[in-house]
């Protein structure tokens, strides 16, 4: 099984994940409160786009003040 870096945020009910080897970057986004268990990535669908982008752009400020 192939073995990719990946990085992420949450929330108490959101979970975004970036896996930043692959290009373009593959997005993963679960809404932890109705799916628990991961199994339906949220990434794609249009309804999901405003929690995507404000998580985004989490994971972009947390990685600006990690530098």
């Amino acid at each position: 099984m192939a073995h990719f870096d990946s990085e992420g945020v949450r929330t108490v009910r959101w979970k975004y994940i970036r896996y930043i080897e692959c290009e373009p970057p593959y997005e993963q986004l679960f809404d932890l409160k109705h799916d628990p268990g991961e199994k339906r990535n949220l990434a794609g669908l249009a309804e999901h786009a405003e929690v995507l982008a404000d998580m985004r752009a989490r994971w972009k400020r947390l990685g600006r003040e990690a530098r």
